[in-house]
């Protein structure tokens, strides 16, 4: 199942990428049905962004001073790139971020996102990690490189290398 908003936004992506994200929507439903969850992504600028949207997601942990940007929480630092300088493949449309969802318990609502855990404290905790990771399993074999698998991991991102996009 594909939520309107989710489907919207996918065509915003490259032809390419766009179609590769619609086969993994297609190939997680049958891993996520018999679940509570569903595969979603998870805000307004989870594919396509402007350059004024990544410099908005660049600043978060940061502050502009006299002398220039500075650091204030490194764990509030969402992207090393800021739009100008260092672009992020969502500028090109080339990448995506995706997460799961619960099922909405009203008809017509939209579920809460449950993201990914890096330390899995709860069974509930592990098992969204272990849905996540079959649905990443698929994103592979579809072309898709995956956030968490770099040395400094961004977890709900994937991407079609340029090498690949057609």
């Amino acid at each position: 199942m594909m939520l309107p908003r989710d489907r919207k936004m996918l065509d915003t992506l490259v032809p390419f990428v766009r179609d590769r994200a619609l086969l993994l929507w297609e190939r997680a439903t049958p891993i996520l049905d018999p679940t509570p969850y569903l595969l979603s992504l998870p805000g307004q600028v989870a594919c396509l962004r402007t350059v004024a949207q990544q410099q908005e997601l660049w600043a978060k942990g940061r502050r502009l001073t006299p002398q220039g940007w500075v650091v204030d929480d490194p764990t509030a630092i969402v992207t090393r790139c800021d739009g100008i300088h260092r672009k992020s493949n969502h500028q090109t449309g080339q990448a995506l971020d995706i997460a799961l969802r619960r099922r909405a318990e009203v008809p017509g609502r939209i579920g809460e996102i449950v993201w990914w855990c890096s330390r899995p404290v709860t069974d509930g905790a592990r098992e969204v990690n272990r849905l996540f990771e079959l649905v990443l399993v698929e994103a592979r074999m579809l072309g898709f490189s995956c956030g968490c698998d770099w040395s400094r991991p961004d977890r709900p991102h994937i991407e079609i290398p340029d090498d690949i996009v057609i």
